[in-house]
């Protein structure tokens, strides 16, 4: 959905203002959410991974050395959830950033949050994209060393 503005728009009236701030609200405090869900991931699997190995290293004639992988199939579904919620987080983002002249009393030329913050959006990707890929190489490294090695 597309919201186009001409730029001669009116003030919303009350109810319909009521409306907007409240779906708006809404809106944001679901994106809130999703960043803090991204971040447990992140924490958890961090957390699963770092058990692991330390539960390996202390059992270590337990099963095939495949299980050394464990780690990175762990990572991989972090980076899979993560990168789900992100995206569905952006759906919002867009909306809100269509919305915001419409709701604003000086139109399109006043710049909102969602608008402003879109300008600083590549760096955050870039560092959440950055943390994800150094897990996937260090989890997959350490499962191909542990399993070439033989220890």
């Amino acid at each position: 959905m597309t919201v186009r503005h001409t730029g001669d728009e009116e003030e919303m009236p009350d109810s319909n203002h009521e409306f907007a701030k409240a779906e708006y609200d809404s809106l944001r405090a679901e994106i809130v959410a999703t960043i803090k869900e991204i971040w447990d991931i992140e924490r958890y699997v961090v957390a699963g991974m770092v058990a692991v190995w330390a539960w390996l290293a202390t059992h270590r004639h337990v099963g095939p050395r495949a299980v050394w992988f464990l780690p990175f199939a762990l990572v991989l579904y972090g980076v899979l959830r993560a990168s789900a919620l992100w995206d569905s987080a952006q759906v919002i983002v867009r909306y809100l950033t269509e919305l915001e002249p419409l709701r604003k009393p000086g139109g399109p030329d006043i710049i909102g949050y969602e608008t402003h913050r879109k300008q600083f959006h590549a760096d955050i990707e870039k560092s959440a994209r950055r943390f994800w890929i150094v897990l996937l190489v260090v989890s997959f490294v350490a499962g191909l060393y542990k399993v070439s090695c033989g220890k």
